[in-house]
């Protein structure tokens, strides 16, 4: 994997701030909403974008762009010159994940945990990562071209954006495995639940759930059976028609200070951190001296640790020489080369994946199924179809037209097809 990655700086055990409880709001930025997935086109007026600027003294200025009005681009244009621009994308943008992960996993290769969960090409995806420790990795993910088709829609206007979130970031998490927490969007319900860590020393996987408003009685029985928790109670279930930059408002008291990075945009040094406190001359120089005497402190400390550190990198070189007296460096090399080896297999059984679809697509596609199911392990790819109802086709007849593809079967009782195919070089021929 090649792809450019980037994830965010935190601690290794941190948990970001939308869930250690309200954060601080003073520093100044701007918020652009994106209601819709991806932008239309360059010039359609009905693409929903609502704006807000916080942190500036005085009043928070907000509305919604418009290409009517030629004066909101060239404020917000001026504005995101100044101050970090945040790209806020809706509910249904973004996937989220939060998975074991296994010791030494390197950056590149995150989207292994997640490809056959997508059905797409790591390559073409944007991911950052909101919690990382011992075992586990939580991750945000977006295809990158729709994050690039945002950030040149607002170019195009005249806006920089530095950084990107989703929604659900903002949104307080549940207190337990037993609540939800939901907040009402204008067009959804956005749903949070907890379940069980995705590793022994993690903490409890968050799950996201996009609903739209309209289905609420369909919700799972799971999570109709939870207590609701509405944390934002004045725009509950009951506020169908609340505003976008009321919400919005919410949203940029709740997102956490430390953000992910647009593709391209190396956020300056005063990014994200607040404005310098307005101390006296004495205090400041007080505080040179102490930050001196600390950096001396750490320094003898540090170098004591380095001497220690060193004696002990010392003593283990001399245990693995004594047991492999020929050939130290063999372990190593050798979980490289199978490393090597697992990432050059993904690759081509993605690609066989791809050609493998392609041609599924072009055989089913005059033929009146509807495809229910589709699972993708290791090298096995098992699809299933549903007759239509109004189908005059023999059930038989459609298998028999997909035997080439794989091991076709009917299944007359619950009008099934299904397909059963080896990822192998022959299958691309």
């Amino acid at each position: 994997m090649t792809a450019s990655l980037r994830s965010l700086p935190l601690g290794r055990l941190r948990l970001p701030a939308n869930r250690r409880g309200a954060v601080d709001s003073s520093r100044p930025r701007l918020l652009l909403l994106c209601e819709s997935p991806a932008p239309l086109s360059t010039d359609a007026e009905h693409v929903a974008v609502y704006w807000a600027m916080t942190g500036l003294p005085g009043s928070d200025e907000a509305g919604r762009i418009a290409n009517s009005n030629a004066s909101v681009p060239a404020r917000l244009a001026q504005l995101s010159q100044q101050y970090d621009s945040v790209l806020l994308l809706g509910p249904t943008a973004t996937s989220h994940f939060h998975l074991a992960a296994p010791k030494g996993l390197r950056q590149r290769e995150w989207p292994l945990l997640i490809e056959d969960q997508l059905c797409t090409d790591g390559e073409v995806l944007e991911l950052a990562a909101l919690q990382q420790g011992q075992g586990h990795l939580e991750l945000l993910v977006i295809g990158r071209e729709r994050l690039l088709a945002w950030q040149r829609w607002l170019a195009a206007r005249g806006i920089r954006t530095t950084h990107w979130a989703s929604v659900f970031m903002a949104q307080p998490s549940p207190t337990s495995a037993d609540d939800v927490s939901i907040v009402a969007d204008t067009h959804r319900l956005m749903i949070k639940t907890l379940a069980e860590p995705p590793a022994p020393h993690a903490p409890p996987a968050e799950h996201w759930l996009a609903w739209p408003r309209e289905w609420q009685e369909r919700l799972p029985t799971a999570i109709r059976e939870k207590t609701w928790h509405w944390p934002w109670h004045d725009i509950a279930d009951t506020a169908s028609g609340t505003d976008s930059t009321e919400i919005l408002q919410r949203y940029a008291r709740h997102l956490p200070v430390t953000l992910p990075s647009m593709p391209g945009v190396t956020p300056s040094p005063r990014s994200l951190r607040r404005a310098p406190l307005p101390f006296s001359r004495t205090t400041r120089r007080m505080a040179i001296a102490v930050a001196a005497l600390a950096l001396l402190h750490l320094g003898a400390v540090g170098w004591q640790g380095y001497l220690d550190q060193r004696a002990s990198a010392h003593n283990a070189q001399a245990r693995l020489e004594n047991i492999f007296p020929e050939d130290g460096a063999f372990p190593s090399l050798q979980r490289v080369q199978d490393r090597h080896a697992a990432l050059q297999f993904l690759q081509q059984r993605n690609q066989w994946l791809t050609a493998t679809l392609e041609r599924i697509d072009q055989q089913t596609r005059p033929l009146p199924l509807k495809l229910t199911y589709l699972n993708v392990t290791g090298t096995q790819l098992t699809l299933h179809w549903q007759v239509d109802e109004d189908a005059t086709s023999d059930g038989a007849e459609l298998a028999k037209h997909l035997a080439a593809l794989g091991e076709a079967k009917w299944q007359a009782r619950p009008q099934r097809l299904s397909l059963h195919v080896a990822l192998t070089q022959e299958v691309r021929s």
